[in-house]
């Protein structure tokens, strides 16, 4: 039931993002968990080119609390942001449920 929610979570942000033209990644394999955004690169473009003139990154950090980062020259209008901060702060909140039953579960088969 979560892995269903987790991903129907991460599809709508799939999805958001692609009407944006944006690249999504979603770390969680050290703490801050992220949620980056970052402009798709153009298909006329070589990465390096891209790396050059990328439009800047928006970062969610859920750390102590959640943070927002804006670096560079990135854009988006207001409805998409809160959008997207909402859905990744849904996506947060069920990697952690998912994240402590695996571990509870793995507590119990220690035991």
């Amino acid at each position: 039931m979560l892995l269903d929610e987790i991903n129907k979570i991460s599809e709508k942000i799939e999805q958001l993002a692609d009407s944006e033209d944006l690249e999504f990644q979603f770390s969680t394999g050290q703490f801050p968990i992220t949620c980056v955004f970052t402009k798709k690169p153009d298909n006329q473009m070589s990465m390096i080119e891209h790396e050059l003139i990328a439009g800047g990154q928006l970062v969610f950090i859920f750390d102590e609390e959640m943070q927002v980062a804006i670096k560079d020259d990135f854009k988006i209008n207001d409805d998409k942001l809160n959008a997207l901060k909402n859905s990744c702060k849904k996506l947060h909140y069920t990697f952690l449920q998912i994240y402590f039953k695996n571990n509870k579960e793995k507590e119990n088969l220690d035991d």
